[in-house]
């Protein structure tokens, strides 16, 4: 054993923050426990004695087993199939484990636990309960569970503890009101004792103590059960709510819960024997002497709130008892193993340790000398002292490590021969340097062991790496995990073909071999009952994998380097060293010191540095863009209406009335007159009014009100409407409804609603779909017809009553290209699929992600995997035209769109049928289907019907003829580089004149080409043309994409073959300039802003070369500006300038639905040095006005937002991030 002491007297404040964090997160270690014997309403514990052991930190890698534990050094699989088969024999069911994938009402995290697929059963919602589970009563599994996010959010845990895991196996059975506590217990006790044959003095027993506060007694039925089943009095202790009261998340988890009792096992006990010391005081602490194995729960409840509460908010009013007692254990596979292996740590188990091996090899590959895995951990901050280091001693105490991290730059405790060299201060201790590279080098084989674990079974159920909700949390864990490879030197960033081949992506490569297939086949051997969740075949290959992986990689590597160099940057004003301030976080986001950082990256800084992770700041959440927008602008939940609705026995709005459409059998030029939508006349059920505050309402219904409140309700409308700050906003609910809501990506239907006689009318700006609170059924709810304020309300307001009739008529030119733009993302999502699969070999693969249907186009966001990506950069142009040309062949072949009405079991089953496994359907589904003939279909038909183009569950409105879609044009692609991208596009008339135009371009680019080529003293005049059309607003939205790109490779042509300056072109430009800087009062650290006629950017360049200025600028033209920043360099370039402007500007501008970009400005006229200096700032429209610019009416010019943009440029040019070195 080898010892390293440290002199107290440097031992940093930071060891007294760990601490503290430390004390605040667990309970103390020295406390006292009574003996659950003691009756909960009896004896006064304190006399029967307590225990009061000194923890000792020094728990080895591995610990004796007794000889007489039956599975002792079993593997993962023995034990999970030792599990399945004792519970089976238990007369359990066999359930296949579901995808990680949570349906979409289900929140945004991953499936946690395995009692997630049984939560209809749970909550008795039996419209929503499967035919495979209605008649369940016991059940078993072994559930792939992701644990990021939420309540369970343990990812800044994972790589520095022993047993948290981003992703586990979690070992599960159930009673779904057959068996309760007595024989829960009994199986439990069973299972350990006799098929494991574990010594009873290593198990310790935890029940639920009762809450005063909640009026929960304390579980003393379980707590005689145990008793009576043999477990020691001194084994059984009772805690609070904070530990033994179960509670599931309200969305994945319905809010159910209900009191616990929970397994922990005594590592150094296992050995046998009765002369152990008693280990009751760290039962429920860290302390990796004592680890939590199993737990039970019984659900008794369900928390009645629409969102989750903390303990803190819990009250007794929350708890609605449920009909029927159910039991839900579950116990981590991985945990499982360490026990019956006899170590202390998950990540030295058998099939973690061969990983950790693969690392290395990996790492050693390029004749390097990497060391090994040495299992090194930071202890608790519970002693100073030595520090010991042997193959069964891996533990650092915190006042001496954190003495070294603690320095002037503690972020900058990183490997000292990665490439990413950082400040290495710490150096400047008298102390051993290669200890805390050591630490950090077992913490990333940690993280990397466990996040490619969790990718692995992510991706192969489907989940790819993406921009936001769980896609982003995807994308994060290749961050963090390559991160931690490339500080601490495991991954050299080996380059093949301009891509990264990173260790990362091998060894998720290698986990989907061992461990996703492992548990595949193991559930292939057996009879299970699969329900409609359950993990298919994997949707990705290994090397798939392998390539998402590598091409992630390849697009954060050059990133990484720059977020570190902004993390030091904040760490110098980081006084205390305890965690980053709300405001140093803000600004590590915006980019304000030299690069933006992610939410999650700055945590992953933080605790690789030492630092408490920072407290959450307050951000608008991404999921509001996708609320509806009364709900999102007035803040009004809608859970509380749809609960007020429920309680009031408010019938369901029936919106089957939406599919209500005709083809006139007449041809007509106008393809919209050719569709007829009829009106529907309804009763009011409800009318819910927004009051002045934004977030008040009032709400009168048929079954609550008298005909009197809706005149009543109205007329203060009336009144309130003087009012500057009132609302006006009216929303109806009727007995039924034509209004189609938005839903599956297509928006809603505008329109009006009439009554009585046409006299009174009101305008529908919007429809949002409110569920029934107690129902998953994507149909149970009420529609919200939202309106603003009559002019002519007075004339019938006294006749306005629940009882007679509103005539409800939809806006039919909206709801046709509503159509139009639906069918038409169909019928691209199938040509694009079957031209990616066509071009390609069999390592390439398509995935649909979604896509959204607007009135003037449509967006589509596929996966296109492997070789086909690489063959459609090579030519996007190229690629893109013949995807074109391909639904261009569709729709002149006329095909017919038909729907199928069927059963969700039946419709999964059809291979050609698309759907996505996060959507909730219902049990009855509409399947959308292009054909290439009409045809009625029956319910067991399509399965071998050859002639459909595209089949898809759907609830969204289409076409009838796919003639009438008559075009489409791909205007823009998103995400070229990256695994997912996104297709707009634009139909109908648009598209065909769109082509027309791209023509007529494309020869006359052609032309330009050869005579600039020619005349090169003439190629001024072509340039000018050039860049006039490209960046010509009315384009935008508009010009194919293969037209966009053919004209940029003619400019390109150009530019390089006729590099002719025209040298009283630049001398006009100085002279301008000059002239700006005479007439411009502004400071010379603030930046020169003027309107500019730039039509030759070269002799621009050249202009600012010439006069070296010092002094920052921006010229415009049109919607074009040039910024000019002369402190720019590589680690602050004026493109990451330019961004953080666009970002500040789209605030504004986004009221008035224009965005601003920062762009890349490129010259041959600029050095090495001047590249960094210039950046463009382009002013564009926002996605939800992509159509022809002349119907906005928002200027695109900055000369009209001078103001706006001298504010956001001068804002960042005065931040400390500007000229920072």
């Amino acid at each position: 054993m080898t010892s390293f002491h440290f002199p107290t007297s440097k031992t940093s404040f930071f060891l007294r923050v760990r601490k503290t964090r430390f004390d605040q997160k667990y309970p103390s270690y020295v406390i006292s426990k009574g003996f659950a014997i003691v009756p909960s309403s009896g004896q006064d514990i304190h006399a029967t004695g307590r225990c009061t052991l000194a923890p000792d930190q020094s728990v080895p890698r591995h610990v004796s087993l007794a000889s007489s534990i039956r599975l002792r050094n079993s593997s993962v699989s023995e034990l999970r199939r030792e599990f399945i088969n004792f519970f089976k024999s238990h007369q359990h069911s066999v359930v296949a484990p579901a995808s990680v994938f949570p349906k979409r009402h289900e929140g945004s995290y991953f499936i946690n636990a395995g009692m997630n697929q049984f939560k209809s059963i749970f909550l008795n919602q039996s419209d929503s309960i499967c035919s495979e589970f209605k008649q369940l009563r016991r059940a078993t599994n072994s559930q792939p569970c992701i644990r990021i996010g939420g309540r369970h959010d343990d990812l800044n845990d994972v790589g520095y503890d022993r047993h948290h895991h981003t992703m586990f196996e979690m070992l599960g059975s159930w009673s779904f009101g057959d068996y309760y506590k007595k024989e829960a217990c009994s199986q439990v006790w069973k299972f350990l004792t006799e098929v494991l044959n574990l010594p009873t003095n290593a198990i310790y027993i935890t029940y639920f103590g009762g809450d005063q506060k909640l009026g929960l007694p304390p579980d003393d039925e379980t707590r005689d059960i145990w008793l009576n089943l043999g477990v020691m009095d001194q084994k059984l202790m009772p805690f609070g709510i904070e530990s033994n009261f179960w509670r599931a998340n309200q969305f994945s988890g319905g809010g159910l819960c209900g009191p616990s009792t929970e397994v922990h096992i005594d590592f150094k006990a296992l050995c046998g024997g009765d002369q152990l010391d008693c280990a009751r005081c760290l039962v429920n602490t860290s302390s990796p002497q004592v680890l939590e194995l199993w737990n039970c729960v019984f659900i008794t409840h369900r928390i009645i709130a629409d969102n989750d509460v903390t303990e803190k908010h819990l009250k007794p009013d929350l708890l609605q008892p449920l009909t029927k007692s159910f039991v839900d254990t579950g116990m981590g596979l991985e945990r499982l193993a360490c026990v019956m292996q006899g170590l202390t740590s998950n990540y030295d188990s058998y099939e973690m340790n061969s990983l950790m091996e693969f690392i290395h090899s990996k790492a050693n590959s390029c004749n390097r000398s990497v060391p090994t895995y040495q299992g090194l951990f930071l202890s608790n901050p519970l002693q100073d002292g030595e520090i010991k280091t042997d193959k069964d001693h891996s533990e650092i105490t915190l006042s001496s490590l954190w003495n070294k991290i603690s320095g002037k730059s503690s972020s900058s405790a990183v490997c000292s021969k990665s490439h990413l060299a950082l400040d290495q201060s710490w150096k400047n201790f008298n102390m051993d340097n290669d200890l805390i590279d050591m630490w950090h080098r077992d913490t990333a084989y940690r993280v990397l062991v466990d996040h490619s674990r969790a990718l692995a079974f992510a991706l192969s159920d489907g989940l790819l790496p993406g921009r936001q909700g769980l896609p982003l949390k995807i994308r994060q864990l290749i961050h963090r995990a390559f991160r931690a490879s490339v500080l601490t030197g495991l991954d050299t960033e080996i380059t093949t073909s301009g891509k990264l081949k990173s260790l990362l992506g091998a060894l998720v490569s290698e986990v989907t071999k061992r461990d996703v297939l492992s548990l595949k086949s193991f559930f292939n051997t057996m009879a299970t009952i699969r329900g409609p969740s359950c993990r298919k075949s994997d949707a990705l290959t290994p090397e798939q994998m392998e390539s998402i992986i590598n091409e992630e990689v390849t697009w954060f590597a050059p990133r990484l380097f720059h977020m570190e160099k902004s993390f030091n940057r904040c760490l110098e004003e980081c006084t205390d060293r305890r965690q980053l301030s709300a405001e140093q976080v803000t600004k590590l986001m915006n980019g304000d010191y030299g690069h933006h950082v992610s939410w999650d990256m700055i945590c992953a800084q933080s605790c690789w540095a030492g630092l408490l992770p920072p407290l959450p700041i307050e951000t608008n959440s991404p999921s509001d863009k996708n609320k509806p927008l009364l709900f999102r602008s007035q803040k009004l939940n809608s859970n509380v209406i749809s609960r007020q609705l429920h309680n009031l026995c408010v019938p369901f709005t029936d919106d089957s009335f939406k599919y209500n459409c005709y083809r006139k059998s007449e041809p007509d030029l106008n393809a919209t007159r050719q569709y007829d939508f009829p009106d529907c006349e309804t009763k009011l059920l409800g009318l819910l009014a927004i009051g002045n505050k934004h977030t008040d309402y009032t709400l009168i219904t048929k079954q609550s009100s008298s005909n009197s409140d809706v005149t009543s309700v109205i007329q203060n409308l009336c009144d309130a409407s003087n009012n500057e700050t009132a609302n006006n906003s009216l929303g109806f609910i009727f007995e039924k409804t034509n209004f189609f809501t938005s839903r599956g990506g297509q928006d809603a239907d505008t329109g009006f609603i009439h009554y009585p006689s046409k006299i009174l009318q009101f305008q529908v700006i919007e429809t949002t779909f409110v569920p029934d609170p107690t129902s998953n059924s994507s149909t149970n709810g009420w529609i919200i017809h939202w309106c603003h304020k009559p002019d002519n309300l007075f004339l019938s307001l006294n006749n306005l009553n629940f009882d007679q009739s509103f005539v409800l008529r939809i806006d039919k030119e909206r709801r046709f290209n509503l159509m139009c733009s639906h069918t038409g993302q169909h019928l691209f999502t199938s040509a694009l699929e079957s031209l990616v699969l066509s071009r390609a070999s069999n390592s390439s693969a398509f995935q649909h992600i979604g896509g959204t249907s607007h009135p003037n186009y449509f967006t589509l966001k596929a996966a296109i995997i492997g070789s086909a990506s690489e063959l459609m950069q090579e030519d996007l142009g190229d690629f893109t035209r013949q995807l074109e040309q391909k639904c261009q062949k569709l729709i002149n072949e006329n095909g017919f769109i038909s729907i199928w009405n069927t059963e969700l079991a039946h419709a999964i089953k059809v291979k050609q049928i698309r759907y996505f496994p996060w959507e909730e359907y219902s049990a009855k589904v509409r399947t959308v289907c292009i054909t290439k003939e009409k045809h009625p279909f029956n319910d067991h038909e399509l399965a071998d019907f050859n002639s459909v183009i595209s089949a898809e569950l759907c609830g969204g409105t289409h076409l009838f003829e796919l003639s009438d879609l008559l075009d489409i044009a791909i205007v823009a692609v998103k995400g070229r580089q990256k695994t997912i991208k996104e297709f707009t596009c634009i139909f109908g008339h648009l598209a065909k004149s769109a082509h027309q135009c791209a023509d007529e371009l494309i020869q006359e680019g052609r032309s330009r080409e050869k005579l600039a080529i020619h005349n090169p003293k003439k190629a001024a005049i072509h340039i000018d043309w050039y860049e006039s059309v490209l960046n010509d607003p009315h384009y935008t939205g508009f010009l194919p994409l293969y037209a966009r790109l053919a004209l940029e490779t003619n400019l390109y042509h150009i530019n390089h073959k006729t590099d002719i300056i025209d040298n009283d072109q630049v001398q006009l430009y100085i002279d301008k300039i000059k002239i700006m800087v005479e007439n411009n009062n502004c400071e010379t650290s603030q930046a020169v802003i003027s309107k500019l006629d730039f039509h030759r950017l070269n002799e621009l360049i050249l202009a600012f070369i010439q006069l070296n200025m010092t002094q920052p600028f921006v010229v415009y033209n049109i919607n074009l500006a040039i910024c000019y920043f002369p402190k720019s360099h590589s680690n602050q370039t004026a493109l990451n300038l330019a961004h953080m402007i666009a970002k500040l500007l789209s605030t504004e501008l986004g009221k008035m639905h224009l965005t601003a970009k920062g762009r890349p400005l490129r010259s041959n006229h600029l050095n090495n040095d001047d590249r960094y200096k210039y950046a463009f700032l382009q002013l564009s429209p926002t996605a939800d006005t992509f159509t022809t610019m002349t119907k906005m009416q928002q200027s695109l010019n900055w000369n009209d937002y001078h103001t706006l943009l001298e504010k956001c440029v001068n804002s960042i040019l005065l931040s400390p991030v500007y000229g920072k070195t």
